[in-house]
């Protein structure tokens, strides 16, 4: 799910202000829906209280940690760090080596520090983007129900769903040319009952034509304020992703995007 995050981006338009720009008027099916998951969740205050974010991560195949990204953002003012134990394919670390990158999110200029070695030029720069993609792809797994009013979202009331499971409302987010994915899809599938979580989703990406599987949103855990399901189990059982360390503060933690210490 690369660059889907004008959507996090506009949590706080633009990220270094706080949460003062007017959210664009809207009714329907589709707006009841996100005020009955943002009510489930924690609500839009607890949402705009929320300036300090930080999760591990992982993701899980045959029992085994195969990605482990942890993240540490400051909303308010944009900050982010991104710390990974191996590298992306397009960059020039082993695997057996250690990336921390610390970056603005409205510029997109920042540090990379391999094995605590500072590490510029053109291939820091190219980390500093996987930075950026790492945040948008993980950042948009775990927080995608407080986004939907984003600008570049578009939602759409599907109806009613059903599974073994339960009974569903479905709507569809889809993007346009103003955010990050265009093109790309997601079906949202939020419990009919209350309280009226997310309980699975499916999703195309732009430029592909089939779809993901059907991914159920686990254990559900309160953070803070909000609400947050911590596990993303698809239903063919091939892997899953976990997200674990995961604190939801109103105030930074001193040092957190500081550089590395040698």
């Amino acid at each position: 799910m690369r660059r889907t995050l004008l959507l996090l981006l506009a949590a706080c338009a633009p990220i270094a202000v706080a949460c003062s720009a007017p959210e664009p008027e809207a009714e329907g099916p589709a707006y009841a829906w996100h005020d009955s998951v943002m009510a489930a969740t924690g609500g839009k205050k607890a949402w705009e209280r929320a300036r300090y974010i930080q999760f591990r991560w992982n993701l899980v195949r045959d029992g085994q940690i195969v990605g482990d990204r942890m993240h540490y953002w400051d909303r308010r003012d944009g900050r982010y760090r991104v710390e990974v134990a191996t590298g992306p394919s397009r960059s020039v670390m082993r695997s057996n080596q250690s990336v921390v990158v610390i970056f603005d999110l409205e510029t997109k200029e920042g540090r990379v520090w391999i094995d605590g070695q500072e590490f510029a030029g053109s291939m820091g720069a190219t980390m500093v983007e996987d930075a950026f993609s790492w945040f948008a792809d993980d950042s948009f797994a775990l927080l995608m129900p407080f986004l939907w009013r984003d600008p570049g979202v578009n939602i759409e009331h599907l109806g009613a769903d059903s599974d073994e499971a339960g009974n569903y409302q479905v709507v569809r987010l889809s993007f346009d040319d103003s955010g990050l994915q265009p093109g790309s899809q997601y079906w949202v599938y939020v419990d009919a009952a209350s309280p009226h979580l997310v309980r699975k989703w499916q999703y195309q990406l732009q430029g592909r034509e089939d779809k993901s599987t059907f991914f159920r949103w686990e254990q559900w855990q309160q953070f803070g304020d909000v609400m947050l399901a911590t596990e993303r189990n698809p239903v063919d059982g091939s892997y899953s992703v976990r997200f674990t360390d995961v604190q939801v503060s109103t105030r930074v933690p001193a040092g957190i995007f500081e550089p590395p210490q040698n």
